[in-house]
């Protein structure tokens, strides 16, 4: 009988244990705020060197921490040769990198963003050099980051 009553309290303080740490988790989760990636890069560009800057905050802090700030660009349809550009940081959570656009076209840029435990990749159209109406598309590309290969 004893042993039966052991028993009992040891799987009844278990699960309390076990309830108790879940709250605490939950807890945890919620107050985890997302990344936001704000891009200072203009979305009208000429032919030639750009920078891409993006700025990062989580609730009201400025994120000086990024473990990555990764920019994928490419010329819309043509998201096989999307190029990868490691970004640095400046200041104040700017994260910039230097680009060459050789040609007109629309191109896009991913912001790859690893930070705090997070990772986020907001997307962003540019209209570099000379573009006509008919050239300005959706593009519906995910990132190479995010495909399986």
């Amino acid at each position: 009988m004893k042993r039966a009553w052991s028993g009992l309290l040891l799987t009844t303080w278990l699960l309390a244990a076990c309830g108790e740490s879940a709250a605490v988790s939950s807890s945890h989760t919620e107050q985890m705020e997302m990344i936001d990636v704000t891009f200072l890069t203009p979305t009208e560009l000429p032919v030639g060197e750009a920078t891409l800057s993006v700025a990062l905050t989580q609730a009201d802090d400025i994120v000086e921490d990024a473990d990555s700030v990764v920019f994928e660009v490419w010329e819309s349809g043509n998201s096989a040769q999307a190029e990868h550009i490691n970004a640095t940081y400046v200041e104040d959570g700017i994260y910039e990198a230097t680009y060459t656009f050789k040609e007109d076209g629309v191109y896009y840029m991913f912001a790859h963003t690893t930070a705090r435990g997070l990772h986020v990749m907001p997307k962003q159209q540019m209209i570099v050099g000379e573009v006509s109406e008919q050239m300005i598309t959706n593009d519906d590309y995910t990132g190479s980051m995010t495909e399986k290969k």
